[in-house]
């Protein structure tokens, strides 16, 4: 007979039905993958969404009830690109998402100060004008009449 006794070999069936051998898993995704995967996801989400805004506020504008709105002049101060740091294979880089724009405007004896997020979508043409134009008062915005905080800059064509 063998040089295991009963009690031995039944310890060792239970064993490996117990913990059975352990295998390997084979990952479908790996990390950089995932990472890729999900800047492009965020990049695509963020540029669907200055893009909506910006026709929605082009919609709004292009409405018949703007009775509660005034126009005035305002002056761009500060112009900039808003990035966002993209994770690629190769390492980090920084994607334009949008502009920038501060503007100050007078209304009724007081100034307010405001800033908005132009999208890429924003004509060329429009932002050179701000580019040659900066801190004079050479822009539009109309105000909320009644919340004259609240201001948008009308885009010339």
């Amino acid at each position: 007979m063998s040089s295991m006794s009963r009690n031995e070999r039944r310890k060792e069936k239970f064993n490996k039905i117990k913990h059975p051998p352990k295998q390997e898993k084979q990952e479908k995704w790996g990390k950089n993958s995932i990472l890729l995967i999900s800047s492009f996801a965020i990049t695509f989400l963020l540029l669907v969404g200055i893009t909506t805004f910006n026709s929605e506020l082009s919609n709004f504008f292009n409405s018949n009830d703007k009775k509660a709105y005034q126009t005035t002049n305002a002056t761009i101060y500060s112009y900039e690109t808003k990035t966002m740091l993209q994770q690629t294979k190769i390492g980090n880089t920084n994607i334009a998402v949008g502009y920038l724009v501060k503007y100050r405007y007078n209304v009724n004896g007081k100034i307010y100060d405001h800033e908005e997020t132009l999208s890429m979508l924003t004509k060329s043409t429009y932002l050179i004008y701000i580019a040659k134009n900066i801190n004079t008062e050479s822009f539009l915005v109309q105000y909320d009449t009644t919340h004259p905080e609240k201001a948008f800059l009308e885009q010339k064509e």
